[in-house]
């Protein structure tokens, strides 16, 4: 993989870890009084869906960095750290699909 499209994916995961966080601070947990109009839920959970495609696009195009890392920590290549921090960051990006997925759910079910 170049290096410029590693950049590229590398930014596309910081949009999308940095939007989700935006959006799930704009659902509360509990009722509130205030309720954003259709169009504004609408909105959210269209870029929450544009975001989910984005981290999905990001988990299926670093596997098969992770199938390396796999097969380095497994044999007898040298391991380095960092392999096993980008292993972590990768599982944990299953998390943040599945919150993208429930916050675009709630936005354009309206519930």
């Amino acid at each position: 993989m170049s290096p410029v499209r590693s950049f590229v994916l590398v930014s596309l995961l910081l949009l999308a870890a940095c939007g989700g966080r935006s959006q799930g601070s704009s659902f509360g947990k509990g009722p509130s009084s205030a309720k954003p109009d259709d169009k504004v839920e609408t909105r959210l959970g269209l870029l929450a869906i544009g975001l989910a495609v984005a981290t999905a696009g990001a988990v299926l195009s670093t596997l098969p960095w992770v199938i390396r890392i796999l097969r380095t920590i497994g044999g007898s290549g040298p391991f380095e750290p960092p392999l096993a921090l980008f292993s972590l960051v990768w599982l944990l990006l299953a998390p943040l699909l599945v919150w993208q997925i429930v916050i675009a759910r709630r936005a354009l079910t309206h519930t």
